[in-house]
């Protein structure tokens, strides 16, 4: 039960990651505008 989580864990946080990476390009993108 404790890997499963884990994993659901690490899935969760790149997920949170590849927000975080949108959000920083879409501002770049803004920027250049």
């Amino acid at each position: 039960i404790k890997t499963a989580f884990k994993k659901t864990l690490t899935l969760t946080e790149k997920l949170f990651d590849n927000l975080g990476v949108e959000a920083k390009l879409k501002g770049v993108l803004r920027r250049i505008e």
